[in-house]
């Protein structure tokens, strides 16, 4: 049977520290302190959850690194940036390591995330009937096979992995499967404390496509272009909702922040802005839904041409249309109660890939999905706000 993995365009980072920049063809120094010069912080996301204000599928922060995921032809590969570094590494200290293969510490095959002190990677096995969950500790060593998920019996062909809250998730939409007579989701838990493993059919009226998590919850919106549901997916229960209704024709969620009381999200229109002169200033704008009495709350539209936005505890990053062929944009960043406290322009296809506590990084739209860039967030509020490089070693 045919097995593939859709990886999403963004990818993921993991965690150690590095004693100093390698050469060309030479490992980095890996070790599990802090780095230095760099202060303590609180994490408010913790790393086995997926940070909602993540873009990119595969990312990791630690207290003391920040780990992405670099996807070759071959694999994907891990890369850590101490905190307070500027440099990404391979995560592998193998002498004289190329970086190339799966022998390579830093190789982690389809999908990897967080959990108890540990990286997990979800391989493909050589049987192409199962996938292998690949335990490895911080420093990319040690990699052990800890579980396998047997999927021959399943039909489909292909699966979005991730790893969150302490668990894996297989989710096979039903326009991924082989099976033309059994249309139906498919969602595979794994839950990494004990490798214990449920296996739903879920109503795949709509077609979602999960993307975003939230403790038990996983959010998405339907691949059918006239249908801007968002759907809302109980991993607990199996039931599936769509709890906020889209009030024009023709908008979808383009931002979602969940908390326990309440959904904020961003509603609005795709393309760029001459596709949207006539929509982009009167139809779009940020939401409130309140969970347990159903209310939506309109909060407005700070910026007029805002389409995206990302949140986390303490602001808004909202970015701007696209503006020519070259995927200018400008990045507002608004307080949670909407109010715009700084921007910044971002030329030649640079988008926020993830932001962390303490920095938001961006990545090229036109290279080879690698971050190039980020931003302090302590400048945030000074009108002054500067891109700093990041360099790629390996």
């Amino acid at each position: 049977m045919k097995k593939t993995i859709f990886l999403f365009a963004a990818v993921l980072v993991l965690l150690a520290a590095c004693s100093k920049a390698p050469e060309s063809g030479e490992s980095a120094q890996i070790s599990s302190g802090e780095a230095a010069g760099t202060e303590a912080y609180e994490l408010k996301v913790p790393p086995e959850d997926r940070n909602q204000a993540f873009a990119w599928q595969y990312f990791v922060e630690t207290l003391d690194n920040y780990y992405y995921g670099l996807a070759m032809e071959n694999g994907g590969f891990i890369y850590f940036c101490p905190r307070g570094g500027k440099t990404f590494f391979p995560l592998c200290n193998k002498p004289n390591c190329k970086h190339e293969n799966s022998d390579c510490n830093a190789y982690y095959g389809d999908a990897f995330g967080y959990y108890d002190g540990a990286l997990y990677a979800l391989e493909m096995s050589t049987d192409p009937r199962r996938f292998d969950i690949v335990k490895m500790k911080l420093d990319g060593s040690d990699h052990q096979k800890v579980a396998e998920i047997e999927i021959s019996e399943m039909g489909a062909y292909s699966f979005l992995p991730a790893f969150h809250h302490g668990k894996l998730y297989l989710y096979s939409p039903s326009f991924f499967t082989s099976d033309m007579e059994n249309q139906e989701d498919r969602l595979i838990i794994m839950d990494l404390a004990d490798y214990s493993r449920t296996d739903d059919s879920i109503c795949t009226e709509g077609n979602p496509l999960f993307q975003q998590y939230y403790k038990e919850k996983m959010y998405g919106q339907s691949i059918n272009m006239d249908d801007n549901r968002l759907f809302e997916l109980n991993t607990v229960t199996g039931e599936i909702t769509t709890p906020i209704p889209i009030s024009e024709s023709g908008l979808c969620v383009n931002g979602l922040y969940a908390t326990d009381a309440t959904l904020y999200y961003l509603e609005g229109t795709q393309g760029s802005s001459e596709e949207n002169k006539e929509t982009e200033t009167n139809s779009s704008g940020f939401y409130e839904y309140d969970i347990n009495s159903g209310t939506i709350k309109n909060c407005g539209m700070p910026v007029a041409d805002i389409q995206y936005a990302l949140y986390d505890e303490d602001y808004i990053y909202a970015t701007s249309f696209r503006r020519n062929h070259d995927m200018d944009i400008t990045i507002y960043i608004l307080t949670r109660d909407y109010q715009l406290v700084d921007q910044i322009e971002s030329t030649e296809g640079l988008y926020i890939a993830a932001v962390t506590s303490d920095r938001i990084f961006f990545a090229d739209y036109f290279s080879n999905t690698a971050i190039d860039f980020y931003l302090d967030k302590s400048q945030i509020g000074s009108g002054s706000l500067q891109l700093i490089p990041m360099d790629v070693v390996g």
